[in-house]
Order: C-alpha cells, then structure tokens, then sequence
C-alpha cells in the first residue's frame, strides 16, 4: 500500500479542499472530480449512480483514457508539487473515501486504483470493461458528520455544473432511497438555458428587452445574459467565476452594471450612484479563464480590476451595436432607467 503527504493532507484538514464536513463536502468533491475530467481527460459524458450500498458510482465512455493512465501515475509521484494540480481532484476523492476502486479500460488492459482510508495501490492486467471509467468509491463517516446524500441537492450542483459547461452530459441515478430518481442535465445553451427558465418562471407576457453576450477578452470567456422583465420588480443577479459562484458578486457584475449605465446615462463616474434594483433587470453572467482573485472573509467575492473593465466595456459596445439592428427594444430598455 502507498501513503503519500497530499493525502494525508486532505485527511487532516478536508474543510481546505470541500469546504464542509456535511454531505455538501460531498457534492463538491464529485464537482471538482466531474469538472477536473472534462479538462484533463476530454469528458463529455457521465453516469452517476447512488448504488444501493451506499456507494457513489462515476462511469463514462466518452472519456481520454490515455490521461486516466497518466494520473494514475502521477500519484506515485505526488511528493513533487508540480504534480498535484493535475491530480488534486483524484486526491480528495482518495483522501476522503473509506473505499475506492477506480478501473481504466485501454487497449485490452485494466488499469485498477483500490484504496482504504486514504492508502492506496496500483496495479494493471488484461481485460475488458464495458466502460471507459468505472469509479465506486464510499465517502469516509470518520470525516464526514453526515453522508444521507439528498437527491435533490445533487440534482442542484450537477445542473449548475451543466450550465456553466455546456459540453458535458451528466445523467443522475439514486438507487439508495426507497424511491428510484433520475435526472438528466446537458444545456448546450449554457448559462443562456438558464436564463430561458427564469424569464418563463418571472415573466407575465413577452419581455421587453434580452440581450445575450458570448465574448472573448484576454485569455477570459465571458458570458453574459441581460434581461428585462414586462414589469418593475427588484432584479435578480446570478455570477461565477470558472466553477465558483460568486454569492456576492464583485467585479464581474460591477462592470455589467457600470456597461448599462455607461449606455443609458453616458460617463460611469458621474453616475456611480445609480440605484439598478428595482427595474425588473436579470442578469446572470459567468467568466472562465486560468486564474481568479476572490476577497471578502469567505471568498465569494471577485476581485479582479481588468475584469471589471472588460466587462463594462463589453456590455457597452454590445448594447450599442444592438441599438443599430433594434432600436426601440433598446430604446425601451434605456427607458426603464
């Protein structure tokens, strides 16, 4: 059996990698493996299953499994730093299960991890899986203060995760509680579709105004939905960063807003004060990129200037260039404020 220092790691201070000893520890470790596999490993496709002993199941055929191979090697080698980006998501799961048994399926071979407690081996031998990727792992009790896995939550952070990538297709299966669920959530429209629900949900007739942006700007992806609804009612804001929902927003939103002031009321500086609240305005908006900076004491907060900058800019040329192909939506638009 290995035992290496970056598991041990996760074991003792699981709260730094999941955020909470409670089944939402839980979500967020199946996010971050589901999200690190789409990057690393090409995932487009994946089955999660709640099995009915208690297991968590990932599957997928619509994976790299060269990449799978890769990290499985890089574990051995995890006392070298540079090595734990690449493999952090596979760590926690490690570090936080009481059981793993992850099997890759390549070129007639069967690359299997089995773990207890955080300490794990490797080992490889001929044969066939139906899938690609075929990972059951038990969350470890010894960390978690709960592991009663909510359905209902999950559906939650599997269909922001959809949103926020449009290219994945995760379908969700509980064969735990007494009631079989399933939930299949793939939004090609990302955010957008997010956007198409809220407006059907809110709006009383045809809204007024919808504008949405999909741009790229210094190495970031920013997308961004603006909408206005048939009537004057306190806004509704959405943002993340990368995978992060950013609860109280920051610099993202800061420059969608001063964008629309910028457009309806001219300089940005001279109208800093200008109260958005209460026009019916929904605004749900997203920026992908390497690195991002939060503050605030809990980190839900985006702090980052040329992203504010980027943004406002943004929304002001694309408000503007909507106004020369429909003039009175968007003269309705600036209207309201």
């Amino acid at each position: 059996m290995e035992d290496i220092s970056l598991i041990e790691s996760i074991r003792q201070r699981p709260a730094m990698y999941v955020g909470s000893k409670e089944a939402k520890g839980i979500a967020t470790m199946m996010e971050y493996l589901i999200v690190d596999l789409m990057s690393s490993a090409n995932m487009e496709e994946v089955d999660i299953d709640l099995t009915s002993d208690g297991a968590i199941g990932i599957t997928s055929s619509a994976i790299d499994a060269d990449s799978l191979i890769r990290k499985l090697g890089l574990l051995k080698k995890a006392e070298n730093s540079e090595g734990h980006k690449n493999i952090m998501a596979l760590s926690v799961i490690i570090g936080l299960s009481r059981s793993v048994k992850m099997e890759v399926y390549n070129g007639g071979k069967i690359y299997t991890l089995l773990s207890q407690n955080g300490r794990f081996e490797t080992s490889v031998e001929e044969g066939y899986l139906r899938e690609d990727l075929i990972i059951n792992f038990v969350p470890d009790t010894d960390i978690f203060e709960t592991t009663d896995i909510s359905f209902e939550y999950f559906c939650s952070a599997f269909r922001k995760t959809a949103y926020l990538n449009p290219q994945i297709k995760i379908s969700f299966s509980d064969n735990l509680h007494n009631d079989f669920q399933q939930s299949v959530f793939h939004y090609p429209k990302g955010i957008f579709h997010k956007m198409d629900m809220l407006v059907m949900e809110r709006a009383v007739n045809d809204i007024p105004f919808r504008l949405d942006i999909e741009k790229k700007h210094n190495g970031f992806l920013y997308k961004i939905s603006i909408a206005l609804l048939d009537y004057e009612t306190c806004f509704h804001i959405e943002s993340f960063a990368g995978n992060t929902v950013t609860y109280n927003h920051g610099s993202l939103i800061n420059g969608i807003k001063k964008g629309i002031i910028k457009f309806t009321k001219g300089d940005t500086d001279q109208n800093n004060d200008i109260d958005l609240s209460n026009w019916g305005l929904i605004i749900i908006a997203s920026v992908s990129g390497s690195e991002f900076t939060f503050g605030g004491s809990l980190k839900i907060e985006l702090e980052q200037p040329e992203i504010e900058s980027a943004a406002e800019e943004i929304v002001y040329k694309e408000l503007t260039d909507y106004m020369e192909s429909d003039r009175d939506k968007t003269v309705k638009f600036a209207e309201r404020f």
